[in-house]
């Protein structure tokens, strides 16, 4: 994995993609072998700084009772500006700036915890089947994203059974999770 580069995870249910990302991301030990860099070293404002974390299950990392405090909540922390009703428009979010985040639909919450992780710029994007729950505009508006981030320079990752995700944006795939 390299900076401006996107590397995907496939294979089928059970096979380690998600794991894979989360020692990637410095949140679980490897079995055995080495990450380098190590980032469970960093402390938690570090790690927040350069990875962005999108988890299969995107209600778990929600930190805020407001979509657009969660959009915002950690570029305000490591402050850094983000245009939060901008994000929230791509996304098509913008219309429940005000909600509660677990009063979102599966897919807006999706977009919600991408929009959270990565609308402050970190340097690793690590994501968990992002496209799960889109309709074919929000769809786009993930892949964009990606592709954004990777066009930024930043080093992605991500965990998918979408066979059309790979193809958009022009990543290596990494078949079950070797690499």
């Amino acid at each position: 994995m390299a900076p401006g580069q996107v590397t995907g995870f496939t294979g089928r249910s059970g096979a380690g993609k998600s794991t894979a990302l989360a020692v990637l991301g410095g949140l679980l030990k490897p079995a055995s072998g080495t990450v380098t860099p190590d980032l469970r070293r960093l402390r938690s404002t570090a790690l927040a700084a350069s990875v962005g974390w999108v988890p299969q299950n995107p209600e778990h990392g929600f930190l805020t009772t407001k979509v657009a405090d969660e959009v915002c909540h950690t570029a305000t922390r490591l402050e850094r500006h983000i245009d939060v009703m901008a994000v929230l428009d791509l996304f098509g979010l913008a219309h429940l700036a005000g909600a509660h985040p677990y009063r979102l639909s599966g897919g807006e919450q999706r977009r919600l915890a991408i929009a959270a992780a990565l609308g402050h710029r970190p340097g690793v994007a690590l994501l968990d089947e992002p496209t799960v729950g889109q309709d074919p505009g929000t769809w786009a508006a993930v892949a964009g994203w990606i592709a954004a981030a990777r066009d930024a320079g930043a080093t992605v990752s991500v965990s998918t059974h979408d066979p059309d995700l790979p193809l958009d944006v022009e990543h290596r795939m990494a078949a079950g999770v070797m690499m």
